[in-house]
């Protein structure tokens, strides 16, 4: 239940009442309840629930509401506040206590100044209120301002007065204010008026004196002047017998008066002169010093009371103004000239007193300012006087904005004030005194919070009261203020500094200034009731709806703005705090966020909830989320249906959270590549002359270190992102346990906005937010935290974001009317309670509104990840590939212009499925293509070999090093081929062939990690690297160990290469694409193949580099080719080894060709007519047999003759020099039912494999080619 206070206000006194209700009432219902029950106590619940309808008066009462900060409340009446639906929690935050008091003219006078801020406005806090205004000084009803109108103010004790005094010693006609700075005394009350003005300066440094004159007195002549001269006349005449030297000598005398006589003139004229200047010179001292006085009073009066400093009332005081001594006139002159400087400067000696060995100027009227900080403050005698003063005391300190504590039976009005109260329940006994050595005899007691606010202890016993700053000590000083009944006072106050900036206290009476209970309710500086101690803070649905209202004006000057696209921003509330709702700015005080709390401190729900409640204030076409969860994705999952959302990424996908980075920082460049084709500066300035808006985008990464840890490259991209993203409309909002060592030095430098929630030590507290406060949140409530933009520190609790219906329930109120602050006034502690109705069920959540906006047409900046099974499809498309540095997955087509491709990695990871692919694209776009695999391979391609058909193998690289066509090879195992084909020229042709750039060859390979590192490996442009067996194997393919984690799914791997952008070293992810369900029998010997295999091999096999001239076909090749002997181009002396009768076959064969019968065998030794180039045979070749036994003759004509054949039996060579052995050079060889690869090593064929017999005869081999003949 939220807690708040009423006050009822009735004359002079106040009734104050603490409530406690749902949430979800209404503030009418419960406001009716309490005032109900309280005017009328002994009537049971029920009837009206109006609350001016009274028994007890007949005037309607008016509702005060007082804001928690303090300043100008609203009046509400009755009909005004039902026709308000607020809730009691929007009530408690934005009224921290309400003012209940009948419509009478001081009531309506409230109401007016509120609602139209007339003079009759109602009271504020000394030095809170601005502009021109009567400041009520002292007094019996003192400490508080009102605004002054242009016209005037009328002050009086009767209702008739614009300002109502409670001072008995006021007449009840009013009287005009007065004009003026200056305080000025009424009654017994001290008004001053302020006009606004700038206020007169104050003297700096000391008032001179005027300077001492310089006169000097005449003296009187010496006797010498008379008696010397006159004494050398005499001599003079008795000596000289002249009587004239008797008249010489008496020249001198006579000069001698006449001197004095002159310098006692001019001493005279001197004197009064000096006398003249004196007088002028004190005159201006004089007045300077009483302007010094004034303003130096002035200021004292019109100042901001800060820290610990209060005002006790008007008095005397010692002024920072220095004065000098008064100098002492020379002794040495005249006494009438002393006298005369005497009196003259008796008007210099001003009121003032000795302080530290300087004379300080003093003021009768003086503000007496205490400073609780060096001293204690000590009030007796009268109680309600006593009482009086420390309201006046503690209002002022509560302006100021320190903490306040009470021991003992506090005020019941001092409930809604910014209080903490100690033994409330009953007085304290004593009152601390303060002790020779300066401490106080009984320590205050401890507070939580911050160790460096401000805070002051007050001590309360029965006509007693103690203010002392909290653990004061140092400082032997204390005032004493005895309080009379009359409302006189009389001080005791020890001078034991000088005045510096401020008036110093002195003893004696003084004009106390005192608060009234019910001035004191109207005017204190409030806290919200909803901020109590363990209170919930509430839903975010209803803080976010409250938001919006008060944005409506802001949205509306948008809109008449005539932006066809109007975006605006604005702080969003995330919780309350102890003013009441608490927006944080992202943009005004961020550009980045960072969120720091231990485990169970909140961090996710109020992530949660800033999110929510950003995208509730900002539509999904000005805000998009790039969330990223380290804590398998639950954080985030209820949000994930927001439009807003970009993408959601767990900690589930190890290489997701980094895929995330580098398509936000693809979208930086993108952005920074828009803003410099628009030259715009910033975001704002882009979208201000641009119809294609762009969005700000916020990225969210819970448990940060996380990220740290496992993919350390992700620092230096989120390093650059914080310096680069403001302008650009990014931010970033880190969360993490423990920010140390993990938020670098230079993120930190960019992060301004910091929330700390509970911390688990002073050190991680000042790590996020530069104090110790974070480690002494509450651990009992969790979602309590502190927000630090740099320059403030707001203390806040998480509103909880609500992501499913309450259920409904019943709405209670209970209240009791307080004695002391925390105390009922009944005995017992008695609750009266009502019941309020039935809470009424929200008609949709604002997650789910949320969820029901339309997704803006954008493309995503996180693109979804890679299916984990791609279909099989008729298109050419091998897999997809994810290119986050492109913000996009895009379809892989091997196209053969890209060049040659290479896949590796671990067994059964897809190697085969992307060869079948590569050959399902390259038999699409209308390559021939040629697979080496093995038996079981499902490749399909336009011819075949297995790997253990090393005569089709060799058949193979003789076709592609003849090609003279675009040829594709697809080899699957080339690690078993190469086996294969080892000791032999085979596996050097075939590496030669693939290694040789501008063969005509393209070629895809699946092979193992050592290819990488040949010359094969060298000429792949594209390399796909599929999972190793072991994650340290990486390394040997150019990639790190953890780039193949979480690489589970078949067929996904990564693609190195012109395919992937070639930029980054560690390519790109690729998912291939499963192989069509029907599968493709591969290409055989014999086999019926597809008209359009037999057309590209048709090319493939074409035989364009032969020499034209006569030709013999001996037979066909394995794809049905013909394979002839050209004499001119292969060599004159065709060569046929083999068995007796395999030979003889093979020449009736040649010989039926030719169009000769047995028969005429015998004329073969005479002449032979060659076939012609493309015509039929019309002659066949001599022939020899058994060359190894033929005459040389035989031989020699044969060879003079033209082309010639000669058989040869396995085993049998001719002799060394023979014709027949010379004539084996000359030409090609057939080899005919071999045994051995012996015998074909006998005759220099040693690479050439056996023929199976039921493939094919032999081999045609030359020095250009080595072909198979089929039968």
């Amino acid at each position: 239940m939220i807690e708040g206070i009423v006050h009822r206000v009735s004359g002079h006194t106040v009734r104050t009442v603490l409530v406690r209700a749902d949430a979800e009432a209404l503030a009418n219902d419960v406001l009716a309840a309490v005032l109900e029950r309280l005017e009328r106590p002994t009537t049971a619940p029920g009837g009206s629930r109006s609350p001016h309808e009274s028994s007890s008066a007949s005037a309607p009462l008016v509702i005060i509401a007082r804001p928690p900060h303090g300043g100008t409340g609203i009046a509400w009446t009755a009909e005004e506040l039902a026709a308000c639906p607020l809730t009691w929690l929007e009530w408690t935050d934005s009224t921290a206590a309400a003012l209940v008091r009948t419509l009478d003219a001081g009531a309506a006078a409230d109401r007016l100044g509120a609602r139209a801020g007339t003079t009759t406005a109602p009271p504020q806090i000394l030095g809170t209120l601005e502009g021109p205004r009567v400041e009520v000084l002292t007094g019996p009803d003192s400490g508080f301002a009102v605004s002054a109108p242009r016209a005037g103010i009328r002050v009086g004790r009767g209702p008739s007065a614009s300002l109502q005094l409670a001072d008995p010693f006021l007449s009840r006609e009013p009287v005009a204010a007065p004009a003026g700075e200056q305080a000025v005394q009424l009654g017994s009350t001290r008004l001053r008026l302020v006009t606004g003005l700038p206020p007169q300066p104050a003297q700096e440094g000391p008032v001179p004196l005027p300077e001492r004159p310089r006169l000097v007195a005449p003296r009187r002549p010496s006797w010498l002047l008379f008696a010397v001269p006159i004494l050398i006349g005499i001599v003079l005449a008795l000596a000289m017998h002249m009587w004239w030297f008797l008249a010489f000598s008496a020249s001198g005398p006579l000069t001698a008066v006449i001197t004095w006589w002159a310098e006692r003139r001019r001493f005279r004229s001197d004197a009064a002169a000096a006398l003249g200047t004196l007088r002028a010179g004190v005159d201006e001292y004089a007045q300077r010093v009483a302007q010094a006085r004034t303003a130096c009073v002035q200021s004292a009066w019109g100042g901001r009371q800060r820290g610990t400093t209060i005002c006790l009332g008007a008095g005397s005081a010692v002024l920072p103004v220095p004065l000098e001594d008064a100098w002492e006139p020379d002794p040495e002159l005249p006494q009438p000239v002393r006298s005369a400087f005497t009196r003259v400067l008796e008007r210099a000696r001003l009121p003032s007193v000795r302080v530290e060995g300087r004379r300080w100027a003093t003021a009768p009227h003086a503000p007496l300012l205490v400073d609780l900080g060096a001293g204690a403050l000590r009030l007796t005698g009268v109680r309600s006087t006593v009482s009086d003063a420390m309201r006046a005391a503690v209002v002022s300190l509560l302006a100021a904005r320190v903490c306040v504590t009470v021991h003992g039976a506090a005020p019941a009005e001092f409930a809604a004030a910014r209080l903490q109260l100690c033994g409330c329940a009953g007085e304290a006994e004593t009152c601390p005194r303060v002790s020779p050595s300066g401490a106080a005899d009984s320590a205050p007691v401890p507070r939580s919070g911050s160790s460096t606010a401000a805070s002051v202890d007050v001590w309360l016993t029965t006509g007693q009261a103690v203010l002392m700053a909290g653990g004061a000590g140092g400082s032997a000083e204390e005032w004493w203020v005895h309080c009379r009944g009359d409302g006189g006072a009389q001080l005791r106050a020890p001078v034991s500094a000088a005045p510096i900036r401020s008036p110093v206290p002195l003893e004696g009476p003084i004009d106390l200034r005192r608060l009234r209970p019910e001035r004191f309710a109207a005017c204190c500086p409030l806290r919200p009731a909803a901020q109590s101690p363990g209170e919930h803070p509430g839903a975010l649905d209803s803080l976010v709806a409250a938001a919006r209202t008060e944005r409506a004006d802001t949205d509306e000057a948008v809109r008449a703005s005539r932006d066809p696209h109007p975006v605006a921003w604005h702080p969003v509330p995330v919780g309350r705090g102890e003013m009441g709702p608490v927006c944080l700015d992202l943009v005004g005080d961020g550009p980045h966020a960072l969120v720091a709390g231990t485990t169970g401190s909140g961090k996710s729900v109020f992530l949660q909830t800033w999110l929510l409640s950003l995208a509730g204030l900002h539509g999904p076409e000005a805000l998009r989320f790039v969330l990223i969860d380290f804590k398998g994705g639950a954080a985030f999952a209820p949000l994930a249906g927001l439009p807003h959302v970009d993408s959601v990424t767990s900690n589930l996908g190890p290489t997701a959270a980094l895929r995330a980075l580098r398509s936000v920082r693809a979208e930086v460049l993108r952005r920074e590549e828009l803003l410099a084709a628009a030259r715009a500066a910033d975001i704002e300035a882009f979208n201000a002359g641009s119809d294609h808006r762009l969005a700000r985008v916020i990225l969210v990464i819970d448990e940060f270190q996380a990220l740290v840890f496992d993919n350390p490259e992700g620092t230096e991209m989120l390093e650059s992102l914080t310096a680069l993203g403001r302008s650009l409309g990014i931010h970033i909002v880190l969360s993490t346990q423990r920010p140390a060592g993990i938020v670098t030095a230079r993120m930190k430098a960019n992060i301004a906005l910091r929330i700390a929630l509970r911390v688990r030590d002073p050190l991680d507290s000042r790590e996020v937010i530069e104090c110790d406060d974070a480690a002494a949140l509450d651990a009992r409530l969790p979602g309590s935290a502190i927000a630090s933009t740099g320059s403030s520190r707001t203390r806040f609790r998480t509103a909880t974001p609500v992501f499913h219906p309450p259920p409904p329930h019943r709405l209670h109120a209970r209240w009791t009317v307080l004695e002391c602050a925390t105390a009922p006034a009944r005995d017992g502690g008695d609750w009266d309670s009502a019941v309020l109705g039935w809470a009424v069920p929200p008609e949709q959540l604002l997650v789910d509104r949320l969820a029901t906006t339309a997704r803006p047409g954008v493309p995503p900046i996180v693109a979804p990840p890679l299916p984990a099974v791609i279909p099989a499809s008729d298109g050419h498309a091998a897999g997809l590939i994810d290119v986050p540095d492109r913000c996009t997955t895009e379809p892989w087509v091997p196209e053969p212009a890209a060049g040659n491709i290479l896949m590796t990695g671990g067994p059964r990871t897809g190697k085969s499925t992307v060869l079948v692919q590569v050959a399902r694209a390259w038999r699409a776009r209308g390559l021939c293509t040629i697979a080496l695999a093995p038996p079981d391979s499902p490749c399909p391609a336009d011819l075949t070999v297995a790997h253990g058909e090393t005569w089709l193998l060799e058949y193979a690289i003789g076709l592609l090093e003849r090609a003279h066509t675009p040829v594709g090879l697809l080899i699957d195992e080339w690690d078993t081929l190469s086996a294969i084909a080892e000791g032999s020229q085979r596996g050097t042709r075939l590496e030669r062939l693939l290694a040789e750039a501008g063969a005509g060859v393209t070629f895809a390979l699946v092979g193992g990690r050592r290819v990488l590192h040949g010359q094969v490996g060298a000429r792949a442009a594209t390399r796909i690297v599929f999972p190793p067996a072991a994650a340290q194997d990486a390394m040997y393919y150019g990639l790190s160990p953890g780039r193949f984690e979480g690489m589970t799914v078949p067929g996904r791997g990564v693609l190195i290469g012109s395919a992937a952008g070639g930029s980054d070293p560690s390519g790109v992810d690729l998912q291939v694409a499963l192989p069509p369900a029907v599968g493709i029998q591969r290409t055989r010997v014999g086999a019926d193949e597809a008209a359009e295999a037999r057309a590209r091999l048709s090319l493939l096999t074409e035989d364009r580099g032969l020499t034209p001239g006569p030709h013999w076909r001996l037979g066909r090749a394995p794809l049905g080719e013909s394979v002839d002997w050209n004499p001119v181009h292969d060599g004159p002396v065709l060569s046929v080894y083999g068995p007796p009768e395999r030979a003889e076959r093979f020449l009736a064969e040649l010989l039926s060709a030719c169009g000769r019968s047995e028969t005429d065998r015998h004329r073969d030794r005479t002449a032979a007519v060659p076939l012609g180039s493309g015509e039929t045979a019309s002659g066949c070749p001599r022939i020899v047999r058994d060359a190894h036994r033929a005459p040389a003759e035989e031989v020699e004509s044969a060879l003079e003759a033209g082309p010639c054949i000669l058989t040869l039996p396995w085993g049998m060579a001719p002799g060394y020099g023979s014709p027949a052995a010379r004539a084996l050079t000359l030409g090609p060889s057939v080899l005919l039912g071999a045994r051995s690869p012996v015998e074909h090593a006998e005759v220099g064929y040693r690479d050439l494999p056996l023929v199976p017999p039921a493939c094919g005869l032999g081999w045609f081999a030359s020095a250009h080619r080595s072909v198979p003949l089929c039968p």
